[in-house]
């Protein structure tokens, strides 16, 4: 069904979801590909370490955690 990103500081967080809205799945239901997708934040400032959490949540409403991952 689609994704929520979560951001905190450190890997045990505290966590702070960054999106409004559950981001859409670019995939049809049940297809044995994937897709690529992106999430820009410029809210971390300069060499700020962050972390962040991925949740996908199946058609099911089932969610399962990714993570956490810090780009840096």
């Amino acid at each position: 069904m689609g994704f929520n990103v979560y951001r905190g500081p450190d890997v045990e967080g505290p966590w702070t979801k960054l999106n409004a809205e559950l981001i859409p799945s670019k995939v049809p239901p049940g297809s044995p590909v994937g897709a690529a997708y992106e999430w820009p934040d410029s809210e971390v400032p300069g060499e700020q370490r962050v972390f962040y959490l991925l949740e996908d949540v199946d058609l099911s409403g089932v969610v399962t955690q990714h993570g956490p991952v810090s780009p840096r």
